[in-house]
C-alpha cells in the first residue's frame, strides 16, 4: 500500500505504539507536524498545540490493554475526533505487525451552497406555475406539457432533499453500523434486477461475475445504498449499448463502466458535495451520489479509488479489508 497516494490522512505505528513509522502528506497537512517532530512530541501534551491534544490523549489510551483488545477483536474501531477545529472520523486498525490510524474529515456542507442548489428546482416550479396561471392551463396540449415538467421538477427536488438528508445522517458521526454477514453475489443480482429497466431502455448491459455465496461483513442498508448509487451512475453516464460490470476479488469490490469517463483534473473532486463534472452537467443528477458513496465507504473503514479515461469509462475499486 502506498500511503502517499491516499487523500485520507494515514499514520502507521509500530506494534508497541511507541513510534510513528510512516506519516503520509495528507496526515502531515491535517496535523501540521512532520514525522520527526510528531514522534519527538507525541507523548508530551505540553509540547503539543491544543488542537492536537485530543490525538495525543487517544494515542496514550491506545496503549491500554482494554482498547487494544477491543481493536483486536473487531479488527477496526471508529472514533469521531476534533483536530485543529476540524471534525474527523478516525479509524483504528491492527495490521500484522503494527497499527494503522486513518483520518477522514467530516465535511458539514456549507448552508449557502445547499440552499443555492435547492433554489434551482424551486424556481423552475414557480416559473411553470406562473406560466399556467397566465393562460397555458387553457391550452390542453400546453397544460399537459407543463404539468409533466412540474412532476419532473418535483421529483428532482424530492430526490435532492432525500440525498441531502442521507448524507447529513451518515456524516453526523452518530451512525451505528449494524454489520452482518451479507451474500454479496445475491445482493448485487437483486440490485441489477431493480436497475434492469433503466439500463434496457438504452441497451446497456448490467453484468456481475460475483458468485452467490460470496460473504462479506457490512451494514446491509448502507451497502445497498452505496452499490445502487454506483450502478445508477454507471447507467446514467454511460453510452448507449455500453455496459456496467461488477467484480469481487481478494477483498476488493469493483464497479466499472464504459461511459463518458472523468477528466483527470476532476477525479480528485468527484466525491465533493454538489460537484458535477462539467461535461456531464446536462445529465439529471443531484451532485450528491458519490459524496454519499464516499461517506459510506469511510463509515465502514474501507477505502475507494477511481481509475478513469475520457470516452472509455470509469472503474471504482472499494477495498473492504
Amino acid at each position: 500500500m502506498d500511503i502517499d497516494e491516499l487523500n485520507t490522512g494515514v499514520l502507521l505505528f509500530d506494534s508497541e505504539l511507541l513510534k510513528i513509522q510512516e506519516l503520509n502528506p495528507a496526515a502531515q497537512k491535517i496535523l501540521g507536524w512532520d514525522l520527526s517532530s510528531l514522534n519527538d512530541n507525541i507523548n508530551d501534551l505540553g509540547a503539543l498545540s491544543q488542537g492536537l491534544a485530543a490525538l495525543a490523549k487517544l494515542i496514550r489510551s491506545l496503549k491500554s490493554d482494554e482498547l487494544r483488545e477491543e481493536i483486536k477483536q473487531s479488527k477496526s474501531k471508529r472514533i469521531e475526533i476534533k483536530i485543529n477545529s476540524q471534525h474527523f472520523n478516525l479509524y483504528l486498525q491492527q495490521l500484522e505487525d503494527d497499527y494503522m490510524l486513518e483520518l477522514s474529515q467530516i465535511i458539514y456542507q456549507d448552508m449557502k451552497q445547499s440552499t443555492h442548489e435547492l433554489k434551482r428546482p424551486i424556481q423552475n416550479i414557480k416559473t411553470l406555475v406562473e406560466t399556467l396561471l397566465l393562460g397555458a392551463k387553457d391550452d390542453a396540449v400546453k397544460s399537459l406539457e407543463y404539468l409533466e415538467k412540474l412532476d419532473h421538477e418535483a421529483d428532482r427536488l424530492g430526490t435532492m432533499v432525500q440525498d441531502m438528508l442521507s448524507l447529513s445522517h451518515v456524516l453526523s458521526g452518530s451512525v451505528e453500523l449494524n454489520k452482518i454477514e451479507i451474500d454479496l453475489g445475491q445482493l448485487v443480482d437483486k440490485l441489477i434486477s431493480s436497475a434492469e429497466s433503466r439500463a434496457t431502455s438504452r441497451q446497456i448491459k448490467l453484468m456481475s461475475d460475483i458468485p452467490k455465496g460470496t460473504k462479506i461483513q457490512a451494514d446491509k442498508k448502507y451497502l445497498d445504498h452505496l452499490l445502487a448509487n454506483l450502478i445508477d451512475n454507471g447507467i446514467k453516464y454511460n453510452k448507449d449499448s455500453g455496459s456496467v460490470q461488477l467484480h469481487y476479488k481478494e477483498g476488493v469490490l469493483i464497479v466499472e463502466d464504459t461511459g463518458t469517463g472523468i477528466p483527470e483534473t476532476d477525479i480528485a473532486k468527484v466525491f465533493d458535495q454538489f460537484y458535477r463534472v462539467q461535461a456531464s452537467s446536462a445529465i439529471q443528477g443531484t451532485g450528491l451520489g458519490l459524496a454519499i458513496v464516499k461517506a459510506i465507504v469511510d463509515l465502514h473503514g474501507w477505502t475507494i479509488a477511481i481509475e478513469s479515461e475520457l470516452k472509455t469509462g470509469s472503474r471504482f475499486s472499494i477495498r473492504l479489508s
